[in-house]
């Protein structure tokens, strides 16, 4: 006869359980934003892989390979087919920068001269004390101020070159690890469910396979909507710059399709650079300032979110988040601070996930049904087809 865990001893080992892996999770801090880069990758990749598997009848392993490797070649031709046009796009804008500092100093100049004795109420208050300081740091007319001559700025670069070197590597051999846990992931990912499903017992699988459900949907509609959505903003965002006449058009396209991955902050980001070169070169037939372009450019913005919220958003995202506009913000600042642009994109669903999986356990807790809403759905199908059982006779019965 077997020997059975006291209680006692199977509370011990799981509080044992949980410290270890609070231990481990501490221990590969450093290579966890890695391992989560690379699961998310996984999880986009895998119907790629399933596609090659079940309709190519390729085994896992090579279905594996061969997705991986179109990836790595998309990604390697993507610079050399993309990279020219984009560069004679942004040739297009013709701007001048050392005139265009130049101008904006004398702006600044200009403003802070008026201000040295301003006037309010009839009194004229003196500030030099204030703004002679800041005058001085500019220069005078027709100079450069300290900033942009080359004995200040060019020790500096020097100085962070080797630093510079030292970062690049590292990326390159990050962004090569995250890809091969990537790999390892999708070409064990069977193995690894069914050993997860062997794990549970058997009177919870199917409120855990409800569960994981719940999430693969979650994760399934945010990645599917938000390629879309990107997709429909630049072509969206394309056009309407092209009519009003905005230079380097495609860039900030560009732009504006990746900056909807993040939520809420994106578009306001995504507007800024447009707003400059309307600034700096404004439309290339409207005969307006170009101030006034800008302005239009900023109503033109507005008027795509308006359109992106209230009819592109439920359509193609749909309910997949379900969260308060301001909890997904909080997330986003959240996921800034934490792990950069990779956690605001993820902010969204992560935060979704948690609230499925905080409801599953508060209901559990208070030992109600995990899944309540689901309960009403299939009440509400026992309902229907009662009710066409009820409506056939009735059909049958008319002439």
């Amino acid at each position: 006869m077997e020997a059975r865990w006291t209680e006692t001893t199977k509370r011990i080992v799981a509080v044992a359980g949980v410290l270890l892996g609070l231990l481990l999770l501490y221990l590969g801090r450093v290579v966890l934003p890695m391992v989560l880069i690379a699961a998310v990758i996984g999880y986009a990749l895998y119907p790629a892989v399933s596609f090659f598997r079940r309709r190519l009848r390729f085994p896992q392993t090579l279905a594996t390979v061969a997705v991986y490797l179109l990836l790595l070649l998309i990604l390697a031709s993507v610079p050399v087919l993309v990279g020219p046009f984009v560069v004679r796009q942004f040739q297009a804008l013709d701007v001048n920068f050392l005139e265009l500092a130049e101008q904006a100093r004398q702006w600044v100049r200009e403003t802070l001269q008026v201000w040295r004795a301003p006037t309010i109420a009839g009194a004229v208050i003196d500030l030099s004390s204030l703004v002679d300081p800041a005058l001085d740091a500019l220069g005078e007319q027709g100079t450069l101020p300290d900033i942009l001559q080359a004995k200040n700025w060019l020790p500096w670069l020097v100085k962070k070159l080797p630093g510079f070197a030292s970062t690049l590597s590292s990326a390159f051999i990050a962004f090569f690890l995250t890809m091969l846990y990537s790999f390892y992931m999708v070409k064990d990912a069977p193995q690894l469910g069914g050993r997860l499903d062997q794990m549970i017992p058997e009177r919870y699988r199917d409120e855990l396979h409800e569960l994981r459900h719940r999430l693969t949907r979650i994760w399934s509609s945010f990645f599917r909507g938000q390629l879309l959505l990107c997709l429909v903003m630049a072509l969206i965002s394309f056009a309407v710059l092209m009519i009003i006449g905005i230079r380097a058009a495609i860039p900030l396209a560009i732009l504006a399709g990746l900056m909807e991955v993040v939520p809420n902050l994106g578009p306001i980001l995504a507007l800024v650079p447009a707003v400059l070169v309307a600034l700096i070169q404004g439309s290339t037939w409207i005969p307006l300032s170009n101030g006034w372009v800008a302005l239009i450019v900023v109503g033109a913005y507005v008027l795509i979110q308006q359109v992106e919220n209230n009819f592109l958003c439920p359509r193609i995202v749909g309910g997949s988040i379900e969260l308060p506009p301001i909890v997904v913000l909080v997330g986003v600042v959240v996921g800034v601070t934490s792990a950069g642009l990779v956690g605001a994109y993820l902010s969204g669903p992560i935060l979704a996930s948690i609230k499925i999986l905080g409801l599953y356990s508060y209901n559990k807790v208070l030992d109600r049904p995990p899944f309540p809403e689901s309960l009403e759905e299939e009440q509400a199908r026992k309902e229907a087809a009662q009710e066409a059982r009820r409506r056939r006779p009735k059909q049958a019965r008319t002439p």
